[in-house]
């Protein structure tokens, strides 16, 4: 009797033995088939999924200003490595520039080249055509951008126009915000 009793017990082991490891492959298999057919495997095999895994993509970088108390939106830009507060202008065709920033951001022009007649807000006047090699502002950076260079008596300030609003994936005023996206 006890030797039919020891081989019940040996029995009933072994069955267990068997139960609990069929037990931990499903649990084991539950949590890795879902990542091995997502692509998504940890551990020695990192080195597999490195071959396959996708090319990350690009952040979009973001430059966000706030509307004024007169409507506008500016923005602290870099024009070719300078220093120079730029309003932001939907309406200008070209980012648009005095002859006096023109210099200080290192494009050099003679009076021959106002050659163009524009009309501006304040009036008609002379403009000559220029390139701005890079424009940061924030993390945004757009390189090669055309820009009208007026007169100092026409144009005190900068205005950040078209030419280089059209180069950004996309701009957006949301309430008082606009934000720049490339």
């Amino acid at each position: 009797m006890t030797y039919t009793l020891v081989f019940e017990i040996a029995a009933g082991v072994r069955n267990m033995r068997t139960i609990v490891t069929i037990a931990v492959v499903t649990m084991v298999g539950a949590f890795y088939l879902p990542k091995m057919l997502s692509g998504s495997i940890d551990g020695d095999d990192a080195v597999a999924q490195a071959n396959y895994s996708q090319p990350k993509k690009k952040r979009s970088k973001t430059a966000r200003a706030y509307r004024d108390g007169q409507g506008h939106f500016s923005f602290n830009a870099k024009l070719n490595g300078n220093h120079v507060k730029v309003l932001v202008d939907t309406g200008a065709t070209s980012v648009a520039i005095n002859w006096s920033t023109a210099r200080r951001i290192g494009i050099n022009l003679s009076v021959e080249d106002f050659r163009h007649r524009v009309s501006t807000a304040n009036g008609e006047t002379r403009m000559a055509r220029a390139n701005i090699d890079e424009i940061r502002i924030d993390g945004i950076v757009v390189r090669n951008v055309t820009a009208a260079v007026l007169d100092d008596k026409a144009l005190r300030g900068t205005l950040l126009g078209m030419s280089f609003l059209n180069k950004l994936k996309r701009f957006e005023i949301v309430g008082n915000t606009l934000n720049m996206i490339q």
